[in-house]
């Protein structure tokens, strides 16, 4: 009979403890999505430089906002900056960056619990994959934040040369593999995580060469209109889902403290 009285503590305690990590996780995810969301911004800001705000490019004899020479995605030699793109873009991609670490992170506080050793590796594995996927938007938001303080591309490395695409290539895989463990583990973290894949190199192309062509009805020489945009509005869906994600979370939590008999 003392065996049997000494087990419920035991329960409750693990309980209360698991009680008291989910809102810890909870304020964690809050944290990224608020850095996705800041992140959309000065993304659809930089876009609204280049295609609203100067639509006819730096006027004068200056080519349209369609020429290439003002793509700050991945800006290339000749290169001419439009006031307020590359800063905030570069600053928004380093946000998002942080936030792909952070998600990351999440997914291995909500594992299951496994061995010490398999875990470790889990661990490692994840971290690893985290910090790959974020490199890419991590150079991009690096480059081209020296551009934009620099206001020109002369003399910084530049990421359309091979090894920098390897890289680019490299992240973009490992955010991938991210995501889909991501959507065995967190379904709303991992949605999130497929959203960001849109600000990876496969994922600009993709809404440069296929999305805004679509969306405009034709295909601009050299860039389409908007397609910086079609990116930034991928961050801001993939704040979004992590924001609903915790919202739903708390919901789910007070409607368990609700459903709890009291003792």
């Amino acid at each position: 009979m003392s065996e049997l009285n000494a087990a419920p503590p035991r329960r409750a305690a693990s309980t209360s403890s698991f009680s008291a990590i989910r809102p810890s996780r909870q304020r964690f995810m809050l944290a990224a999505a608020g850095l996705l969301l800041l992140s959309a911004i000065l993304q659809l800001a930089a876009a609204a430089s280049r295609w609203l705000i100067h639509p006819e490019g730096l006027g004068g004899s200056a080519p349209m906002a369609q020429d290439g020479v003002y793509d700050y995605f991945l800006a290339s030699e000749p290169f001419a900056m439009i006031p307020g793109t590359s800063l905030p873009f570069g600053i928004g991609m380093l946000l998002q960056a942080a936030v792909i670490v952070l998600l990351a992170a999440s997914l291995h506080r909500s594992m299951p619990g496994t061995g010490d050793s398999l875990r470790r590796a889990e661990l490692l594995v994840g971290f690893l994959l985290g910090f790959l996927a974020a490199a890419g938007p991590a150079l991009i938001g690096y480059h081209a934040l020296r551009i934009g303080l620099a206001g020109t591309a002369a003399g910084i490395f530049l990421l359309v040369e091979p090894a920098g695409l390897y890289i680019l290539a490299a992240s973009a895989s490992a955010l991938l593999v991210l995501s889909i463990i991501a959507l065995t583990r967190n379904v709303w973290a991992g949605i999130a995580m497929c959203f960001t894949v849109g600000s990876t190199l496969p994922g600009y192309l993709v809404a440069s060469f296929l999305i805004a062509p679509l969306l405009a009805g034709d295909t601009s020489y050299d860039t389409t209109a908007g397609s910086e945009a079609i990116v930034a509005f991928s961050t801001l869906a993939a704040g979004l889902f992590v924001l609903l994600g915790c919202l739903l979370g708390r919901r789910r939590q007070s409607a368990g403290h609700l459903s709890t008999p009291r003792a």
